[in-house]
């Protein structure tokens, strides 16, 4: 039970990671993107 948990905890991490990673990303490119219009 106990290694359930702990490879749910290790999916919820990298999720969350991969999400952040994302954002950032298209955080960046919209920024960039938005220069290049103007």
């Amino acid at each position: 039970m106990q290694k359930v948990k702990k490879s749910i905890q290790n999916v919820q991490k990298s999720t969350v990671n991969a999400l952040s990673t994302i954002i950032i990303t298209s955080g960046t490119w919209r920024g960039v993107h938005h220069q290049q219009e103007r």
